[in-house]
């Protein structure tokens, strides 16, 4: 795995950590609560966090923190941004296969459907990664496959996610296909040879 992702809520939220949390947390010796709770990473809304974990703690090569910022704030519209952010930083960081986990639950937080958090942010990151490969068509950024992206679920929550995610995925695959083919920029480059 090229790229784990997780998402975090602020620490004024207090939201405490169980199961999948508290074992990332251990795994990584503490890091997750010590970054934020320093203030060197506030877990803002869409603030991002990468680093590159101690051999043998995680499976990824690399791990991507995404702020969800206070809890009492967290949206469905929300975690759509995010599933932008991510598409966009895994394309920034080269990395062709992505596991995103929510957390939600795994930070005591039961506010949202899980299966339509799965739509949001499957759906920000269909939209997120074709406005980059569109610019890669344009010779305005490096050609860059993202190949696979895994989006993690736990046994309890996986078919709520699959029933709302599979539609998620269509109606976002329509709004692509409905996008303007024009270049963003008038005097910019033409299409490239570019093909994600």
């Amino acid at each position: 795995m090229d790229l784990q992702v997780v998402t975090l809520f602020n620490q004024a939220s207090k939201q405490a950590f169980v199961e999948s949390m508290t074992d990332l947390d251990s795994r990584l010796g503490g890091f997750v609560t010590n970054v934020r709770d320093s203030g060197q990473f506030q877990a803002n809304a869409l603030e991002t966090l990468v680093i590159t974990p101690p051999p043998g703690a995680i499976a990824a090569r690399r791990l991507l923190f995404v702020g969800l910022g206070d809890s009492s704030k967290a949206s469905l519209d929300l975690m759509d941004k995010v599933g932008a952010v991510v598409a966009r930083e895994a394309v920034r960081l080269r990395a062709p296969t992505v596991a995103f986990a929510p957390t939600l639950r795994d930070q005591s937080f039961d506010k949202l459907d899980t299966g339509q958090v799965g739509a949001e942010v499957m759906t920000g990151a269909i939209l997120g990664y074709d406005t980059e490969a569109r610019l890669q068509q344009q010779d305005l950024d490096p050609c860059f496959a993202l190949k696979h992206w895994y989006y993690e679920a736990g046994a309890s929550y996986f078919s709520d996610v699959v029933e709302k995610v599979g539609p998620a995925v269509k109606k976002a695959a329509a709004q692509v296909s409905s996008r303007s083919n024009q270049p963003f920029g008038k005097t910019g480059p033409q299409a490239g040879k570019c093909h994600t």
